[in-house]
């Protein structure tokens, strides 16, 4: 299988994301289109790096809790588009939650211990920010350590 690669710019898939937030009633059928095969690819991109992502997550999570369960996602076009009329500033290629993976293990000391085992990887990603729920659950109750990694 062939894994899709990005084939635009930075500043094209901001245009075509902020393109796709306008009404559609205004959007011309061929602009619409572009401007989608834009999103899409750049979406479709971020494929391959999380699934690699996701193989070594799950590896490690599987080490610690035999019962974890790992799964992954790419965010929805309506999600992509909703979340950027929601924050008008925002560009397309800015955005850090295109795709994730999460790993559900039984305990909080064991969540800790696969944020210990990534740290003391040669892992070749860059950690741009982490974010720890745990620590300061959300309001939702929500609880769990976000990681933002870039790069392969």
């Amino acid at each position: 299988m062939a894994w899709i690669v990005p084939k635009y710019s930075n500043s094209l898939i901001d245009k075509a994301g902020a393109f796709m937030t306008k009404p559609k009633s205004w959007m011309e059928p061929i602009d619409f289109e572009n401007a989608l095969e834009i999103v899409e690819n750049y979406r479709a991109s971020h494929s391959f790096p999380l699934l690699v992502f996701r193989m070594g997550l799950t590896h490690r999570s599987k080490k610690i809790d035999s019962e974890a369960i790992v799964a992954q996602r790419l965010k929805r076009l309506s999600s992509v588009d909703y979340k950027l009329q929601r924050f008008p500033t925002m560009r397309l290629s800015h955005m850090q939650d295109i795709g994730g993976c999460r790993t559900v293990v039984r305990s909080v000391r064991m969540v800790r211990r696969i944020v210990t085992s990534f740290k003391n990887s040669d892992i070749k990603h860059k950690l741009l920010r982490t974010v720890d729920y745990i620590k300061q659950p959300r309001d939702s109750g929500y609880r769990g350590i976000q990681w933002h990694p870039f790069g392969l």
